[in-house]
């Protein structure tokens, strides 16, 4: 069986307001996903590790069984 592809449509950085981030927590972003059938939906993800892994709008990406995003390494678009 092979992993679901997603295209990100976008990433929305968190608002925390005039409290900042929760003590002890750390800044989610909420990142748009395009399955292949044109639905979309919405997975958080720490924003750090969106910088760490280079995680930008329009690539494609993969929900490990950790729930983590990765990078889908391929020479051809999974879908428009």
């Amino acid at each position: 069986m092979s992993k679901e592809v997603y295209k990100i449509i976008s990433i929305y950085d968190p608002d925390y307001g005039c409290e900042g981030v929760p003590e002890g927590e750390e800044p989610q972003c909420r990142v748009i996903l395009q399955r292949e059938d044109g639905s979309t939906f919405y997975h958080m993800e720490p924003d750090a590790r969106l910088y760490e892994m280079g995680i930008e709008e329009g690539m494609y990406v993969t929900i490990s069984t950790d729930d983590k995003l990765a990078l889908y390494i391929s020479p051809e678009a999974p879908h428009a």
